[in-house]
């Protein structure tokens, strides 16, 4: 552009000179001499140079204006005006050339990768589909047309029809995040669907962008092996304490057909027995009642580090009795998150006190309670112990309710815990600590 411009700037000058130096004899011409015809054809060259001085200028000026509209309008099939090339400007017009090749080339190479783009998102197996401005729906591949086949879905009015679920998520989900609704597709069946959502800006667009996936076989398998397991729990708690009772009260019987004052005793001591088995049960049936009417959680801004130092101090006692040393590791400005405090406080002593227990037969027993941020900025609550840990097989079956790898342990807890966290967004695992014994993760 430097040389361009030097360019132009020699020829203006040239010209300008030249000009100067005809007017300057025109003048002389005029006022020294007394000739007549020579400063009239004097004055017709300083015409004649003058308005070629304006058509170079205005020329070359008209060509990179025409340069620049094409690019504006994205036409590439511009070409430099061939009298531009030989007034002196070659330099220019190869750059002109140059440049628009390159954008050809680039405008290629975005065509392809929109197409690509286009090709993969229409490919997506899953519903995909943009909510513009708070109104407008814009359906984004086939999932998504064949999904909201049965009737015409331009507006978010529209979606009413698949169910209220669908616009409430839309309207109150929080970006970056997902959530389990339940709406009808186009023949009004019923289906259990992940809705994810995403908010971006296109121009001067405001979008919402949202994938529905559906997850009803893989839900209904769940369930069905979850309802399996709590029978097979139920009805082995349930045998345990009826075969004995039935037993026993089979025995009363017998006894009270006799006369004898001893074996009278022995119903009365077996029909007390039924009766506190049937007692057990009882108070077996009523805590699974409440295991099963977990509230919904109350939503508040809760300090982490705060509460998990109230943790400590909350089992003082048992720790000084245990002789374990308890260690929190929290940021030191603090960090905060939206959940219930007393179920989460209840989900945090029953871990604790878990980890009490595992540690009972522990050199040095050390627990460990961390706060931190995940990679994808969401908390992390971890519960860390040195103990003997939990095995690989049965990481899973410890959250199944009244499933215990303790001898005499309730098996409810740390089902519990998972209920807590399922019912706050989140999640609950267990793993392997740095130290070899259990580390429970809990995921908001």
């Amino acid at each position: 552009m430097a040389s361009l411009g030097r360019q132009f700037g020699v020829q203006s000058t040239l010209r300008a000179l030249l000009l100067v130096g005809v007017m300057l004899l025109l003048s002389f011409l005029v006022f020294r001499t007394s000739l007549v015809v020579t400063p009239i054809v004097t004055g017709a060259v300083a015409v004649v140079l003058l308005v070629e001085f304006m058509f170079f200028v205005r020329r070359t000026n008209r060509e990179v204006a025409r340069f620049f509209d094409s690019i504006r309008h994205a036409d590439f099939s511009h070409r430099v005006d061939p009298a531009l090339r030989g007034a002196g400007f070659q330099d220019l017009a190869r750059s002109m050339r140059d440049v628009v090749e390159r954008l050809q080339r680039m405008r290629r190479s975005g065509e392809s990768e929109r197409l690509r783009l286009r090709a993969l998102i229409e490919h997506v197996p899953i519903p995909m589909f943009s909510v513009v401005d708070e109104d407008r729906v814009v359906l984004h591949n086939h999932a998504a047309r064949r999904f909201f086949a049965a009737a015409p879905v331009t507006t978010t009015k529209d979606l009413d029809r698949f169910g209220p679920d669908l616009t409430t998520a839309i309207r109150e989900q929080t970006p970056g995040q997902s959530t389990l609704v339940r709406l009808a597709d186009g023949n009004d069946v019923a289906q259990r669907m992940t809705l994810s959502l995403t908010e971006i800006t296109v121009g001067q667009e405001h979008q919402r962008l949202v994938t529905l996936q559906n997850i009803s076989d893989e839900l209904a398998a769940s369930e069905l092996e979850a309802w399996q397991q709590m029978a097979q729990i139920l009805a082995h708690e349930i045998m345990n304490s009826l075969t004995p009772v039935a037993s026993l009260a089979e025995t009363a019987n017998a006894l009270l057909a006799t006369d004898s004052p001893a074996d009278r005793q022995q119903a009365r001591d077996a029909i007390a027995t039924v009766a506190e088995r049937a007692s057990s049960l009882m108070s077996f049936v009523q805590g699974y009642r409440r295991f099963t009417r977990l509230p919904e959680p109350h939503f508040e801004p809760i300090d982490i580090p705060a509460m998990l130092n109230a943790m400590v101090a909350l089992v003082a006692v048992e720790r000084d009795k245990a002789g374990i040393a308890i260690s929190v590791d929290a940021p030191p400005a603090g960090l905060t998150l939206h959940a219930d405090r007393q179920q989460l406080e209840q989900v945090l002593i029953n871990l604790v006190r878990n980890a009490i227990d595992a540690l009972a037969a522990a050199p040095a027993p050390r627990i460990h309670l961390r706060a931190r941020l995940a990679r994808d900025g969401r908390p992390l609550i971890e519960v860390a112990d040195n103990g003997p840990g939990i095995p690989l097989e049965n990481r899973d079956r410890v959250f199944v309710p009244y499933f215990s790898t303790r001898r005499g342990g309730s098996g409810v807890g740390l089902s519990l815990t998972r209920q807590v966290m399922i019912a706050h967004g989140g999640s609950a695992s267990i793993g392997e600590s740095d130290d070899g014994g259990a580390l429970v993760t809990l995921r908001f």
